[in-house]
């Protein structure tokens, strides 16, 4: 730089004035230069980064769209906190919980699971007992499998307090993963939604079995409880705002058993009788038995799908349930069991494995299509 400045104050037929000049705005050019060169690099490495790091739900195609075709995806309970995040940690990726499930969940359009952990910024964060609070980096996981909403009435949903509870309704939001089961008041709690997929309008209603401590009141965050007439009100409104499909969750039964409570039937037949075309539950971490009522199916509990209970087969067993939709009609389902390995990450079954945890669970007359 000294060599080319000294040449052209050698050639150039300016004063002393001049030339200070030109070598201002030539130094200026030269850092205006390097910055803008450094920037566009920084840029495209940045951009790339993000698309490796979030996989991106496909389009629903035009196709899709003349063919009213569509698959929706249900998994059971995710747990991001405890031994989970521990272990995502330590491998030094929030996402790594999700790596053998979430193509098979980014592909679908409409992916929804149960989140049995609230996020939030706030420490600490439990490694063990039955506080779960994960960090708010556990959304990179949600993102990666293409998680569309999830499922937020159930007994851990408050275990961060009211902050966390708000957190997460914020944090998702800002995500563009919708909620269900919870809010910042009962009525907003109860209330069901309805998620456009494509021409298809799904309506989902989400309540738990009784938790009293963090169930929404008029004036403060929770869950939506057990209330079998706003469970009905809900649907109907569904219905009436134009939901194609209803699909209703409980998050109840008794833990570690293989077939329903009392308050799971009725949650469910009632559901169906006020007009939901599919049950979904969870909560008990085993997979529970399968229902058809009134020609409708009830998925009583489809177990773990991320947990770190890895002290028993059957709660390191999940099932992810696919709904095949046409013409705005449930047409059939795919049965894909999981098993949770390393006491945090699940992998699907093989079809020797699959066949012998389907065993375990009523199929009544369901058409199971198990992949090899």
């Amino acid at each position: 730089m000294e060599e080319l400045v000294k040449k052209l104050n050698e050639k150039l037929p300016f004063g002393k004035k001049s030339k200070a000049i030109f070598m201002v705005l030539l130094v200026s050019w030269s850092v205006w230069f390097v910055v803008f060169v450094y920037s566009q690099l920084f840029l495209s490495w940045s951009t790339n980064s993000s698309a490796v790091s979030q996989q991106k739900k496909p389009i629903i195609s035009n196709r899709q769209k003349m063919l009213n075709q569509y698959t929706l995806v249900f998994g059971g309970d995710v747990m991001l906190a405890r031994h989970v995040q521990e272990k995502q940690m330590e491998k030094g990726s929030f996402a790594c919980a999700f790596s053998n499930i979430a193509d098979y969940f980014s592909r679908a359009d409409l992916a929804v699971v149960n989140l049995e952990s609230p996020l939030t910024d706030k420490g600490p964060y439990p490694r063990a007992g039955f506080i779960f609070k994960a960090r708010e980096e556990n959304i990179a996981g949600l993102k990666s499998a293409g998680i569309d909403a999830v499922f937020l009435a159930n007994n851990h949903f408050g275990d961060a307090g009211s902050y966390g509870m708000d957190f997460t309704f914020q944090f998702l939001s800002g995500e563009g993963i919708e909620f269900v089961g919870a809010g910042q008041n009962k009525s907003e709690a109860y209330q069901g939604k309805i998620i456009k997929v494509g021409n298809l309008r799904v309506g989902l209603v989400n309540q738990s079995y009784n938790v009293p401590y963090y169930a929404a009141t008029d004036k403060r965050p929770g869950i939506a409880v057990l209330d079998l007439e706003r469970l009905e009100q809900e649907i109907v409104a569904l219905k009436n705002k134009g939901a194609d499909i209803i699909i209703a969750s409980l998050h109840g039964g008794i833990e570690y058993v293989r077939h329903p409570n009392q308050d799971q039937i009725v949650f469910a037949r009632t559901a169906i009788e006020a007009g939901a075309d599919l049950v979904i539950g969870h909560h008990p971490h085993w997979i529970q038995t399968i229902e058809k009522y009134r020609g409708k199916y009830i998925f009583y509990s489809l177990g773990n799908l991320i947990f770190d209970q890895n002290w028993s087969q059957e709660t390191s067993e999940g099932l992810v349930v696919a709904v095949k939709v046409k013409d705005k009609k449930i047409t059939g389902f795919e049965l894909k069991p999981v098993i949770i390995e390393d006491n945090f990450r699940p992998r699907f079954a093989n079809r020797q494995e699959a066949e012998q945890i389907l065993a375990k669970v009523d199929q009544d007359d369901l058409v199971v299509k198990i992949e090899e």
